[in-house]
């Protein structure tokens, strides 16, 4: 690093900027944003896989968010409904703690006056048995997800192969 080099204070912009004065908060605000990352990959897999794996799956509609990949899969009958609903629950929790927050006055409520970090009506970032339902539930469409490419995937697989 180059002694001229001015490294910002992250951790103090964070509290700043989204009022996240607790690494727990930072932790579980980092947490809604990463499942998010992670399910809408898997969802935008099914689509691809359900496309017939048309090229590089990191060439297929790559700036697809979780909202709109869930709408798709809801259009086409894709996943159970439950799997659905979880999808859309959390692309709302992200949202709103990525979209709404703004660390003034209040960090815990938008500029809308909605309130930062529900999911299904409880908040993550005060009641942990909300922050495990997240937990196992984005875990739970997760593993769905993984299934369904994954046979998907072996039956188109085997039908090339014929």
């Amino acid at each position: 690093m180059s002694p001229t080099a001015h490294v910002p204070d992250i951790a103090g912009w964070l509290q700043q900027r989204f009022g996240l004065t607790k690494s727990r908060e930072k932790d579980i605000w980092l947490l809604c944003i990463g499942l998010a990352i992670e399910l809408e990959g898997l969802a935008v897999g099914v689509l691809w896989v359900d496309d017939g794996e048309p090229g590089p799956y990191e060439d297929y509609e790559i700036r697809m968010t979780l909202g709109g990949a869930r709408d798709r899969l809801e259009r086409r009958g894709l996943l159970d409904p439950a799997t659905r609903n979880i999808l859309k629950a959390v692309a709302d929790l992200r949202n709103s703690v990525a979209h709404r927050p703004v660390g003034f006055p209040n960090p815990r409520t938008s500029h809308g006056g909605r309130a930062v970090g529900q999911y299904r009506g409880g908040d993550v970032f005060v009641d942990d048995d909300e922050l495990a339902k997240l937990w196992r539930e984005a875990n739970l469409a997760a593993q769905a997800m993984w299934a369904w490419i994954a046979a998907k995937h072996l039956a188109l697989q085997t039908r090339q192969s014929l």
